[in-house]
């Protein structure tokens, strides 16, 4: 055997063990991917998120107000969706607070169910968690 031919063979049988086992472990991989029956489940039965539940998230926090001043907590709350499956994003919040504002936020839920709120025109934000968003 020349000295090519055994080098060559060297360079195979030491890394021909490790090609087999990539191309093993990638087929299982992909395999087991679509084995979760929870994951599975949430991906085909999705249902949008109700607007109810998005006003019931916006009235938690009081009032976002500059420091030292007194923060009420929010009376109402009137939610519509920009979008139409899944989260719905972005929502526009209109929340009435006891001071008497009316402060409206632009709204974007997490998949976690976490949501967090900004007015633009004055810069308040609101944040929070958990809107049922399964």
């Amino acid at each position: 055997m020349d000295p090519r031919s055994a080098s060559l063979a060297r360079i195979v049988l030491t890394f021909a063990p490790l090609l087999a086992a990539g191309i093993v472990a990638t087929l299982l991989t992909i395999a087991n991917r679509d084995a979760d029956p929870l994951f599975l489940s949430r991906q085909q039965n999705l249902h949008a998120v109700r607007t109810a539940d998005v006003e019931r998230a916006v009235i938690a926090p009081r009032e976002p107000v500059a420091p030292g001043a007194h923060a009420t907590p929010a009376r109402s709350a009137r939610c519509r969706s920009g979008g139409s499956a899944g989260l719905r994003n972005p929502w526009t919040c209109s929340v009435r607070y006891r001071s008497g504002s009316r402060i409206t936020y632009r709204v974007q839920l997490g998949a976690d169910g976490s949501y967090r709120g900004r007015d633009p025109k004055i810069g308040r934000s609101i944040t929070g968690c958990c809107v049922v968003t399964q």
